[in-house]
């Protein structure tokens, strides 16, 4: 029987607000460096992205500005969703 942890609001607000100080400073940190030159297509970096691995290795560089984007905009949205 699983059990249940009830986590008081003023906690739950406190632990949201943090998460969302966190993101904000990732986001200021990495602004500009990493998708200054990217197209803000849905998916279009995924496509690119399998596409190049299927025929020739990817470099470093150009995996992180395909894979930052994604995954930050992951995480600004997973505590907000």
């Amino acid at each position: 029987m699983p059990r249940m942890i009830a986590i008081r609001r003023p906690v739950t607000a406190l632990l949201l607000l943090l998460m969302t100080t966190v993101i904000l400073s990732i986001t200021v940190l990495t602004e500009g460096r990493s998708y200054a030159n990217l197209d803000p297509i849905p998916f279009d970096d995924i496509r690119y992205l399998a596409d190049r691995l299927g025929t020739r290795p990817i470099s470093t560089h150009t995996l992180a500005l395909l894979v930052v984007p994604m995954v930050a905009n992951i995480l600004l949205f997973v505590p907000w969703g």
